[in-house]
């Protein structure tokens, strides 16, 4: 009984292990994808902010001056 215990958590194990490899082998493949869509988010978060400035109406007002 105790044995089969043991067989059957060693049967787990191995496969968890396996199911660990295959993941990091996709994501291995997968790294120019991901990097090229990391790049498109950082552009498009930055398009965003300067959207956002060109909206904003005090824009114009002081620039670069003091307000007293």
């Amino acid at each position: 009984m105790l044995q089969e215990s043991i067989g059957h958590l060693e049967q787990k194990l191995s496969n968890i292990h396996d199911e660990t490899k295959r993941i990091e082998l996709e994501m291995k493949n997968r790294q120019p994808v991901i990097a090229q869509l990391q790049a498109w988010k950082k552009s498009f978060n930055r398009i965003k902010t300067l959207e956002c400035t060109y909206s904003d109406p005090d824009r114009l007002k002081n620039r670069g001056r003091n307000i007293y």
